[in-house]
């Protein structure tokens, strides 16, 4: 098909009456932070637009995607224009702010900002047989006190990006849609048809691209090497589900020729994409609302995951100055363009239509739509990173393509569990916590346990390249110390888990066996000691100040001793590592509920409590310390059943009078609480944990 009018430059020329086209945003220059959630090739709004022609008029009117009813749903008016010698001149609507980026500011608590025309214009067209496209030069003026946006903008004040509008024609007829199955391991996107009153008006649609022409991902050709093959070999990996599906032409990956627009109307994307700091690689597709068919794909790779993932192989392999640096080294790099293979798998995935699944490591082989964590061990004491990310799709990802796009309804027989029961802290699949490796969280964390201690211990200068400034030691540093926090989630996960599916033929809710319960305590318990909880002090004796110029960030702990690091700061983190999950709220909630034998509230938070305060160290008070901060918060947090709050507050009463002799301090704290209400202290601030 193609657009209801024939574009010169700004103008429709001869619009068609009741004629109707897709219009979509995508920004094409960024502002260079993932907390402001507008990256070069973002993904914008797709809009159904229906072109009126009435009186020497024309308007542009973007219909209900989200009920289907007629006349009884609102519609939005995006342009009205005269018509002038069989041409309507739409720069007013190209030249706006159709992406939304004030709101999104606003959203993100990054201030008011408004629109100025001014400031704003029109930088390029570009016509095909796929559609339209332009270019613009969008700038909002604002207060100009975001901290984020001074970080990256020239003068906060006027935030000028650029954002690409295309007009796309509706999608020729022949694609099915397909009927989103719960257990699909898909996005699930759709409308509410009214029509279908007493038969359930929610249709919802699993995205997916046809499969009648290859489905071609180009690749920014501005990704340096060895990164941009590793991109490209990674992305490829979906080629072994297709052809395993019966598709064997259906996809591929590519680098992006000199005359394929990287924005064009249906040419899917994969952009590496620059920011200040860490942040999250993204995909995503722009597909058509009444079907849900996927028109084009936008990957976002962040570039610096190569530097966050360098600071991680060198803290651990501490390659510089060794006899066999230069192998060391080339281990280092093995490391980052395995992670980037599976990232560049994971992303386009998203973008073919599939969403997470955290419970792969329960497969025979992990899924890319999985977040993994290296596997790590020691190999004759040494660590070894080699086979520290898996190669290759996984069975789960052939059935993802198996059934999104070959139309097989077999079920997998696989367990899948996504967002809503993976990241949040209430989460209580004991299958679904990202950043795990291994099938076992036992065996898992011990071999990690083992690596973290060899990598304390030969902490050195070698982690850092001798063109680096000293400072950037610290943050390798704390990798190391935080390297376990993900399998101590996974374990902590099991006290009052409860396994469940979303499929409506799947087995009933199950909650964690209590012997498997019983055991993840008894195995975090001995992370409370300071020993383990802290730094050692060789380690500590490594680190200096970050230089003149230089200043820490939230990579690192915020120190109480100045320009200096702060052991005792350390060892509350490595602490709040195991208390943080251990004392959430809802976990407390559903372990009452569930009254497994010998693991009662009260026993648990009685427990973690002596377990805090036992040992020798003499930071061992700061884990004390730390571990009253988090049960009282976690008592005063209002989230607590009744019942709960009580078995808590008896364990706290408990620990004051045991204290009273060993942790005398604490005790009278732990008094004052109790008669006027005082919070002893707040908790330990750990850094960002992901992406990895």
């Amino acid at each position: 098909m193609s657009l209801p009018f024939t574009v010169r430059g700004t103008r429709l020329v001869d619009p068609v009456d009741g004629e109707r086209f897709l219009l979509a945003t995508t920004v094409g220059h960024g502002l260079g932070s993932s907390r402001l959630r507008l990256d070069r090739g973002q993904p914008g709004e797709v809009r159904l637009v229906r072109v009126e022609v009435r009186g020497g008029a024309v308007r542009l009117v973007q219909e209900s995607k989200h009920h289907l009813g007629a006349g009884s749903f609102a519609e939005s008016t995006l342009f009205a224009g005269p018509l002038v010698d069989g041409a309507v001149d739409v720069e007013g609507l190209l030249v706006s702010d159709l992406h939304g980026v004030a709101g999104i500011l606003a959203a993100g608590g990054h201030g008011d900002h408004r629109f100025d025309t001014a400031r704003s214009h029109l930088a390029e067209v570009r016509v095909s047989a796929e559609g339209a496209h332009w270019s613009t030069v969008l700038t909002l003026t604002g207060p100009g006190t975001s901290a984020e946006l001074v970080r990256v903008v020239p003068d906060a004040r006027w935030v000028t990006v650029g954002v690409e509008v295309t007009a796309i024609p509706l999608p020729d007829e022949g694609f099915v849609p397909r009927r989103y199955d719960p257990a699909s391991g898909s996005y699930a996107k759709g409308h509410a048809d009214h029509d279908r009153i007493g038969h359930g008006v929610e249709v919802r649609f699993q995205p997916r691209f046809r499969t009648d022409r290859t489905v071609v991902f180009h690749v920014d050709p501005r990704i340096p090497q060895p990164y941009r093959d590793a991109v490209v070999e990674g992305g490829r990996w979906w080629r072994q589900a297709f052809a395993a599906a019966g598709l064997p032409d259906a996809f591929d990956v590519r680098v992006r020729a000199d005359d394929v627009d990287a924005f064009g109307p249906r040419t899917s994307s994969v952009s590496w994409v620059h920011r200040a700091g860490r942040g999250w690689s993204q995909g995503g597709a722009l597909t058509d609302p009444r079907t849900q068919e996927i028109l084009r794909g936008q990957v976002r790779l962040g570039s610096h995951r190569v530097e966050q993932l360098t600071l991680l192989a060198e803290a651990l392999l501490t390659p510089y100055g060794r006899p066999d640096e230069a192998e060391r080294l080339a281990a280092v790099e093995r490391f980052v363009l395995a992670r980037l293979r599976h990232l560049a798998a994971h992303e386009i995935g998203h973008a073919l239509g599939f969403v997470h699944n955290y419970a792969s490591t329960k497969h025979a082989k992990p899924s890319v739509m999985d977040y993994p964590h290296p596997r790590l061990r020691l190999r004759d004491g040494r660590i070894d990173l080699a086979g520290a990310y898996s190669a290759g799709v996984g069975p789960w990802d052939e059935f993802l393509v198996r059934h999104g796009y070959a139309d097989d309804e077999t079920p997998s027989g696989l367990v899948f569990v996504t967002d809503a029961d993976g990241h949040a802290p209430d989460a209580a699949h004991p299958d679904a916590v990202p950043w795990t490796s291994g099938d076992d969280p036992f065996t898992t964390l011990a071999e990690l346990l083992e690596v973290r201690e060899v990598a304390l211990g030969e902490f050195s200068r070698g982690a850092l390249a001798r063109d680096r400034q000293v400072g950037d030691l610290e943050p390798r540093l704390v990798v190391l110390h935080l390297l376990h926090r993900h399998e101590v989630a996974a374990l902590a996960r099991l006290v009052g888990g409860v396994a469940h599916q979303g499929s409506p033929d799947s087995p009933a809710a199950e909650a964690v066996a209590p012997d498997d319960q019983r055991r993840a305590v008894e195995a975090l318990l001995p992370l409370l000691d300071a020993e383990v909880a802290g730094v050692p002090a060789s380690a500590v004796a490594v680190l200096l100040p970050p230089p003149p110029r230089f200043e820490r960030d939230d990579q690192t702990y915020a120190p109480r001793t100045g320009p200096v690091f702060d052991p005792v700061v350390a060892v509350a983190a490595g602490a709040a590592v195991v208390l943080e999950p251990l004392l959430e709220p809802a976990r407390l909630n559903r372990l009452h509920e569930q009254a497994v034998p010998g693991l009662s509230v009260e026993d648990l938070v009685g427990r973690v409590l002596r377990a805090a305060a036992n040992g020798e160290d003499r930071r061992q008070g700061e884990v004390a310390g730390e571990a009253v901060r988090r049960v009282v918060a976690t008592l005063t947090s209002g989230r607590l059943h009744d019942a709960v709050a009580d078995e808590v507050h008896a364990a706290l009463l408990e620990a004051a009078r045991a204290f009273e002799t060993s942790r005398p301090g604490l005790a009278r704290r732990l008094h004052v609480f109790g008669e006027d209400g005082t919070v002893p202290g707040t908790p330990a601030v750990l850094p960002p944990g992901a992406p990895w």
